[in-house]
């Protein structure tokens, strides 16, 4: 019998750019209706839901959580109150059919360390959280690791991270034991390498054009990748993946204001 195996991370829940509900209610009551990149993401988010069905392992890839952004004074977040952000990604996550559930965690930056939002995202679910995901599925073994060293302007040599943790994994097998697949997240854009024995991934993202991709790099070098990673493992080790990546385009994409929708002065 085939196991399936989905792959996702970096949802961000809590940005204003990210996976979103399409309204939250916050402590006071108040309530924030999802703008059109959050509708955008929260539908190719609810299509996932619809196409992969039931899966016996989700795999979360960290970075579950936007946090509070404190070195932009909390600019971008629908709300800083990081209860509520794990609350959101419960019930979001909630939405996919799993039986079983594992993850990691991601940056500190966006979930802290003690106690760690991402942490408390999966056992939310009912699931594990590791500093490193290492796990057998029948005869495929994979490992997934949140951090990747970002090389947003450098484009041409974004797969080199991914092809130096295969080639690492082909050295160290006989310390660690080989991993057929090995999923990394972080930088918010796709790649697919096969290596040797093994095939690694960079997995997309759940999160628009930030303030970091529009201002820490060319601004029109970077859209970042929205998607997932779904596994067909067979019991005799086989394996088939597919994927759906996708970008935001138009007016989710970047924002455009026309001139007729600007006050004038006189």
């Amino acid at each position: 019998m085939s196991q399936r195996v989905l792959v996702i991370g970096d949802t961000h829940v809590g940005s204003d750019v990210a996976l979103a509900p399409e309204e939250l209610r916050l402590e006071s009551n108040n309530r924030i209706l999802a703008n059109e990149i959050q509708l955008a993401i929260l539908q190719e988010f609810y299509d996932m839901v619809d196409d992969v069905g039931t899966v016996d392992l989700l795999i979360l890839n960290g970075d579950l959580v936007e946090g509070t952004n404190y070195y932009g004074e909390g600019a971008g977040c629908l709300t800083t109150n990081m209860n509520k952000q794990v609350e959101t990604a419960i019930d979001l996550l909630s939405e996919i059919k799993f039986r079983k559930v594992v993850g990691c965690r991601g940056t500190a930056y966006h979930g802290k360390k003690n106690p760690n939002m991402d942490g408390q995202v999966i056992a939310g679910l009912g699931g594990t959280c590791m500093d490193e995901v290492s796990i057998q599925v029948g005869k495929t073994r994979i490992y997934a690791n949140h951090r990747t060293p970002v090389r947003m302007t450098q484009w041409e040599s974004r797969p080199q991270s991914i092809a130096k943790d295969l080639l690492l994994n082909e050295l160290n097998q006989m310390d660690f034991g080989h991993y057929d697949i090995v999923c990394k997240a972080h930088v918010h854009y796709y790649i697919a390498l096969d290596y040797g024995k093994s095939i690694g991934f960079i997995c997309p993202c759940w999160k628009g054009r930030d303030e970091f991709a529009k201002g820490a790099t060319n601004p029109f070098a970077f859209n970042p990748s929205i998607g997932y990673i779904m596994f067909d493992i067979e019991n005799d080790g086989s394996f088939a993946w597919t994927k759906s990546v996708k970008n935001l385009k138009g007016e989710n994409a970047i924002k455009t204001l026309d001139i007729e929708d600007i006050e004038p002065r006189f």
